[in-house]
């Protein structure tokens, strides 16, 4: 996460803190210094600092769960509002599930025993008067009586916040694994979703009438945090339905290893794509992105072999995973790119950028063919559900399937019998070179177009920009193979 800093490594996994978490050290001290000055400043940060060593703990509860079921950890990272465990990928199982997300709580309910053990040995011990304790910080006298009191209450109000069921929050985790083990995650995850956004819409009304800012704060995060859980759910749930043999650029431009800084650039100029593969023959050994060709220009070395800036380090994925174990791929090495390989051949290369595209293309065509009156077919030519073996075609097991089928099969036939036809002249390195910009640019047109008619008037204006541009250019280019 950008904007944050790494202050230890536990068990393989970074322990990192957000700029914007001083902040809550900044009101520990305002609270605490209000009424016991310098010393109550600085016994208010003390409880805020161990209050989110707690909060560590609670996170590598989650963490060390999810590792030992076979989850990669990146990292944890301490806000404001609490921390986050980031995931190299979502549990597949409901019970999996079910598992991390109570680990944090549960670690919360052990410190506050701990601590309860503590402060009864204390208080039997006669060295703590229970009756003057205050559990606000403002009103608490600097002391170890007061710091293990107020703990134990902060880890009891986070095991009652984290199990509200209401999504980012772990309740709303084990309330969507409850539901996933009767109705499967696309279904449990509208509903947790919806509930949660409900709830938040509850805590914000609640917090408006008692005049709690904080309450609203927490209210906002939830409502928006249950929106995106649902989002990813569904952009999981479509990219499963694509195989990324079947979304990778067939047509993308490709360098030697005998090639220079200088043709990338041309590359750039005259096209939009942003990364090529370096190959020897046919193998690769390489990958050049826009950011490897800005950071050797800004070095002013000249114009350097494209081997020199290259990335050496390629992760592989097979042609027929699916696009949202790519997707999990891409996050367990922390890359934006990965090379497309069939057995040993290697095909291509998949972006971030080339599947938030297919998503957008998954997208619309599920509209569509919601839309679409019984017996349409909504496909796309080259695109088949990742369920579905060579030579099939998406969504095919609608009305009038078998009638498309035969007519196809016939086409087939008719062109055997056909005399075969005579082969075309060779073209011409500018000729290809024009039709491999023409075919690069008609993929992205398409792309375009399909964001246009899934967004309507609410299109961004930089997309209708480049959607006219890209028409005219794809005009001219037309107009330049026909002459």
């Amino acid at each position: 996460m950008g904007w944050s800093f790494p202050i230890a490594r536990i068990a393989g996994i970074d322990i990192k803190v957000h700029v914007t978490f001083f902040l809550i050290l900044i009101l520990g001290a305002v609270q605490g210094g209000a009424v016991y000055g310098a010393a109550g400043a600085a016994f208010g940060v003390l409880l805020m600092l161990l209050l989110f060593v707690c909060v560590t703990l609670h996170e590598l509860g989650h963490s060390l769960t999810a590792q030992r079921l076979g989850i990669p950890v990146r990292e944890i990272v301490l806000l404001p509002l609490g921390g986050v465990a980031l995931m190299a990928r979502n549990p597949s199982r409901a019970w999996h599930e079910l598992l991390i997300a109570a680990a944090g709580p549960l670690v919360n309910v052990v410190i506050a025993a701990a601590l309860l053990l503590v402060t009864g040995a204390f208080v039997a011990a006669g060295q703590i008067d229970m009756d003057a304790l205050q559990f606000r910080l403002g009103g608490m006298e600097p002391g170890l009586a007061s710091l293990l009191q107020w703990l134990i209450y902060a880890n009891v109000a986070l095991v009652l916040f984290n199990l509200i069921p209401a999504f980012p929050l772990d309740g709303g985790r084990i309330f969507r694994a409850l539901l996933a083990m009767v109705m499967g995650f696309p279904r449990a995850t509208r509903i947790a979703a919806t509930v949660g956004q409900l709830i938040a819409i509850g805590l914000g009304v609640y917090g408006f009438v008692i005049g709690s800012i904080g309450l609203m704060l927490v209210a906002v995060f939830v409502f928006f945090g249950a929106g995106q859980e649902n989002a990813a759910g569904q952009a999981q749930t479509m990219l499963m339905t694509l195989r990324v043999g079947d979304a990778y650029n067939r047509y993308a431009l490709t360098l030697g290893i005998g090639d220079r800084v200088s043709t990338v650039v041309g590359y750039i100029l005259t096209s939009y794509q942003p990364d090529f593969a370096v190959l020897q023959g046919r193998r690769l050994v390489g990958i050049v992105t826009r950011d490897d060709v800005l950071r050797s220009l800004a070095t002013g070395e000249g114009d350097p072999y494209v081997t020199q800036v290259m990335q050496r380090e390629i992760v592989r994925v097979d042609a027929n995973d699916t696009l949202d174990r790519v997707r999990e791929v891409m996050a367990e090495h922390g890359v934006r790119i990965v090379a497309v390989y069939d057995g040993e051949n290697y095909l291509g290369l998949v972006s971030l950028d080339d599947m938030a595209e297919a998503y957008a293309v998954l997208t619309f065509l599920e509209r569509q063919r919601r839309q679409a009156p019984a017996g349409a077919r909504t496909e796309v030519p080259g695109l088949r559900a990742a369920n579905q073996p060579q030579g099939t075609m998406a969504w095919s097991d609608t009305p009038g399937g078998a009638a498309v089928a035969d007519q196809e099969r016939q086409e087939q036939e008719r062109a055997v019998a056909q005399p075969e036809a005579p082969q075309p002249e060779v073209a011409s390195p500018e000729r290809r070179a024009l039709e491999q910009e023409l075919q690069a640019k008609r993929r992205r047109l398409y792309a375009l177009e399909v964001q246009y008619r899934y967004f309507g008037p609410k299109t961004p204006p930089q997309i209708l920009s480049e959607l006219q541009e890209l028409r005219e250019t794809v005009k001219e280019l037309e107009t330049k193979l026909s002459a």
